[in-house]
Parts: C-alpha cells; structure tokens; sequence
C-alpha cells in the first residue's frame, strides 16, 4: 500500500506534480490572459505560463521542463513530416497530449481547462467526438494502471521467496529432542567428574591408612626394644 502511493505522488520519478496558479483556477488564469491578450491562449502557453515563475522564468518542478521539452521536440519532428508530405501542420492540442498523456479526462498541465481544449481540438484530426477521445485516453490510463499493477505484484512474489520459511512441528520437536540429549550428555559428564573425585579420595585414604601402618610397626619395634 506505501509503494502504492508513493508511486502516486511520484509518478514517472518526478515527483508530485507542481503549478505557479495558486488559488486561482486554470480557467480564471485563461481568462486573465483571454482579457490581457485579446485572444484565448493556446494550450502550450496556458501551460507555460501556470508552470513558470514569473520573474525568473524558471520552471516549477522538472517534470513540466521535462515535458516541454519534449513537446518542442515532438512538434518540431511532425511539423516536418507534415511539410515533407504536403499535409497541414499538426494541432498543437494534439500533439501535447501525445506527450504530456492524460489520466482520469484531464491532461497533465490544463487542470479544468482540459475538457475545452479535447471538445474544441479533435485528436489527430480525427472525425470522433471529444467524449470518444477523452474515453481513448482513460482506457489507455487504465491499461496504464493495470501494468502498475502486474508489477506490483510481480514485486512483490519476488520479495516473498527470500523470506525464511517458517519451523514445522516436527522440526521444532527435533530441535527440542537434539537440546535434551546434550542436557543428558552434560549431567554425565558432571557424574564422571564425581566420580573421579571420588576415587582420588579413596587413594588418599589407602595412603593415609598406609602410614598408619608404619607408624604401629615401629612402635611394636620400640617396645621389644625395651624389654631386653
């Protein structure tokens, strides 16, 4: 469950995505530049400009740097194609979406703005309506979620095989039984140590008793001695 929601907060290794709008919806932004300019911003530059600080013009996190550089990339490889083929240049719109992806109906930069930009600018050129393109994007999210998925699981049955496997009963009773018989073979050994010491007593006995036997058999001497 942790890994789950780090990955959510830190989708794609970027980390929790980030914007310069403040309280401000993306949409009240939209306006602010539509009464500014005096025309509707397009999508990149609505983007640019809720991902840009205003005084430095550095971006806010290096996902949104990451996935305009893409974008510039992108629009400039299709815009060539298309000049090579004498078809018209893609939309913009498109081509974001393309790179920047969407996830539950909204692409990644537009916020509430989304579903105006995929009303008003078809995907590809396509003859669908907003609805079927904004259902493509969520079944491709989906299928996006169930690979997460998969990979979790996959993680974690590989995390499994390397933990111990757990005592049975028969291996607990074994080991019970291997403690006992060295309790046993420790009390013999105290035994033979008792014995051992036994048997120095009793040769000390027999030494001492040994003495004593000389010692009568010189007093015996003496009093013969003395009755000649």
């Amino acid at each position: 469950m942790q890994a789950k929601t780090n990955r959510a907060s830190d989708r794609d290794g970027f980390g929790k995505p980030l914007h310069t709008c403040g309280s401000i919806t993306t949409s009240q932004h939209r306006a602010n530049l539509t009464e500014t300019n005096g025309t509707p911003p397009d999508p990149v530059d609505l983007f640019v400009y809720t991902h840009q600080h205003r005084k430095n013009k550095t971006w806010v996190d290096r996902k949104s740097e990451h996935v305009y550089g893409k974008y510039k990339h992108r629009w400039e490889e299709l815009t060539q194609q298309a000049s090579l083929e004498g078809n018209p240049p893609p939309k913009e719109i498109d081509v974001w979406t393309e790179v920047a992806g969407i996830r539950k109906g909204h692409i990644y930069g537009l916020g509430s703005e989304s579903s105006l930009f995929a009303s008003r600018r078809n995907y590809r050129g396509s003859s669908s309506s907003s609805t079927e393109w904004v259902q493509r994007h969520e079944f491709e999210e989906m299928k996006f979620e169930r690979d997460e998925l998969r990979d979790m699981v996959k993680q974690l049955m590989e995390s499994l095989k390397f933990q111990p496997k757990p005592y049975t009963r028969d291996q607990v009773h074994e080991d019970d039984v291997v403690d006992d018989n060295e309790d046993i073979v420790d009390n013999n050994d105290d035994n033979e140590d008792v014995v051992d010491n036994n048997n120095d007593n009793s040769d000390g006995n027999s030494d001492d008793n040994d003495g004593m036997s000389d010692d009568d058999d010189g007093i015996s001497d003496d009093d013969n001695e003395e009755s000649f």
